[in-house]
């Protein structure tokens, strides 16, 4: 605990303890005075009245004296620790950082303790296990960690009971464990429950290089810390969630603002990709359309491991069940998952997520996610995801429909022009050839050949052609009135 100096109101004290001493001695003096002049008693009884009752008095006065000498002491180092947990309080109001309260709380509780060592171990409560946490030292050491006490240590007793567990001597037979990974350093350790809106935000330990035998006082004190500890935390955390809530707002407004600025769906697929870089972390990311029971890839951002080429839906549980569902599907460790995946091993891929693509109440595809490191993905990035991916299932669909839009009005343009064609000239020379570029323009070919059949000889030879030059092949130009049998072209 805080040390304390004495204060001038204990020196004052003191001074009043021994003119208080005197005073019954000067009383005393004058009534055996009084004895032995005026009621003619002996002189030895009246120093021996005189030392007894001197003796009475300083023994009562001593005694009272030290009483309220230990009341001052107590009352001096309640208010000792009063002003440092108004400073902690101070300090933890500057900031809404997690760092910096992190590390304001593990500060304050060494300053108020005296303690070697301080620990914070954030606990996960939908897990039922400790997730990560941050260390400070005496020597000004700070330093985040990944230890996770054993269940025979007194974390998990704190956790389980909501009270602060305390070890005066670790060397003691039958001591709890505690900073199981520096026993030889710790001698004596508090474990002190985080708690705020009956929520178990983990616990905040603090060692000692001595054992320590911990009063009431202190105990109260510990609660008090770990009461303006979890509060604070509790604090940076919504601060946290309330900025990862807005930039995630933002990023999606601007990758829907991206994503509505095109139709072409090449742009579309690529401007997907780079979006959900900026909103969700992966390693590598696909798009898969579905239709039939058939899932398919149509893009895909880094070295993809789980999703394979072309599947049907039975052969991926996952996917399975996200259509069946239409709700993500999450697999946070692919080591411990019970999921059977259609390839023969994940790789170095240890997260999973897969998000329907819902377009008219119908799952038209699945946005798929993977990440090098465990537990990536929760509930609260699925949401989230399903809020990204219903906007690019909308875009989606609008780029299929305004291709298909475009498809016939091309069609119907290119028909068009046809018919004009060949309501304006009899002469077959020029109807044929003309129909042939207009079908090639029509199916998007490469060559497009009109052929005419003997059937008496045989035969079948090519009366008009046409060869898109970008993307025919030049060296199988046809050559006109050439006569080939008609055996070889079994279609025909």
């Amino acid at each position: 605990m805080p040390e304390t100096n004495p204060s001038e109101e204990q020196k004052q004290l003191q001074r009043l303890k021994w003119g208080i001493l005197l005073l019954p001695l000067l009383f005393l003096s004058l009534y055996e005075a009084y004895i032995l002049l005026v009621l003619d008693g002996t002189l030895l009884r009246a120093l021996l009245d005189l030392v007894l009752m001197a003796t009475g008095s300083f023994v009562v006065i001593q005694i009272t004296f030290s009483i309220i000498h230990r009341l001052c002491s107590r009352a001096q180092q309640q208010r000792a620790r009063l002003a440092t947990l108004h400073q902690i309080d101070l300090d933890l109001s500057m900031s809404l950082e997690q760092e910096q309260v992190v590390r304001a709380v593990l500060e304050g509780a060494l300053q108020l303790t005296q303690g070697h060592i301080a620990r914070i171990l954030v606990y996960d409560s939908e897990r039922e296990a400790f997730a990560s946490g941050w260390e400070y030292t005496h020597s000004n050491q700070y330093r985040s960690i990944d230890y996770k006490p054993s269940s025979e240590e007194i974390e998990q007793r704190v956790i389980e009971t909501d009270r602060v567990v305390v070890v005066n001597d670790m060397s003691a037979p039958n001591a709890r464990i505690a900073f199981g990974d520096v026993k030889g350093e710790i001698r004596a350790a508090a474990s002190i429950p985080l708690l705020h809106n009956n929520n178990k935000l983990g616990v905040l330990d603090i060692g000692f290089d001595a054992p320590h035998a911990f009063d009431r006082d202190e105990l109260e004190t510990f609660r008090l810390l770990g009461n303006r500890a979890a509060a604070a935390l509790d604090n940076a955390r919504l601060f946290k969630e309330a900025v990862r809530e807005r930039e995630r707002a933002r990023t999606l407004l601007e990758t829907v603002e991206t994503l509505s600025a095109t139709l072409r769906i090449d742009l579309l697929w690529e401007r997907t990709l780079s979006g959900l870089q900026q909103v969700i972390p992966h390693n590598a990311a696909s798009i898969n359309l579905l239709h039939d029971q058939v899932c398919w890839p149509v893009a895909s951002k880094g070295q993809v491991c789980i999703s394979p080429a072309r599947f049907l839906l039975e052969e991926f549980p996952q996917v399975h069940d996200i259509v069946k569902e239409r709700m993500p599907v999450i697999i946070s460790d692919t080591q411990d998952d019970a999921y059977t995946f259609p390839v023969e091993s994940p790789g170095p891929v240890r997260a999973w997520m897969g998000v329907p693509l819902i377009t008219n109440d119908e799952v038209t595809g699945v946005l798929m996610v993977e990440s090098h490191q465990p537990n990536a993905y929760d509930k609260d990035i699925a949401r989230f995801a399903l809020v990204f991916a219903r906007q690019v299932a909308l875009a989606v669909a609008n780029s299929q429909l305004f291709e298909q839009t475009r498809a016939q009005l091309r069609e119907a343009t290119l028909l068009h022009s046809v018919m004009v064609a060949l309501a304006s000239t009899l002469d077959v020379d020029q109807i044929l050839p003309y129909m042939a570029r207009s079908l090639c323009e029509i199916l998007n070919a490469a060559r497009v050949e009109n052929y005419t059949c003997e059937v008496e000889s045989d035969t079948i030879s090519i009366i008009a052609y046409h060869l898109d030059v970008e993307t025919g092949e030049l060296d199988r130009t046809p050559k006109p009135d050439q006569m080939d049998p008609l055996a070889d072209f079994p279609v025909a």
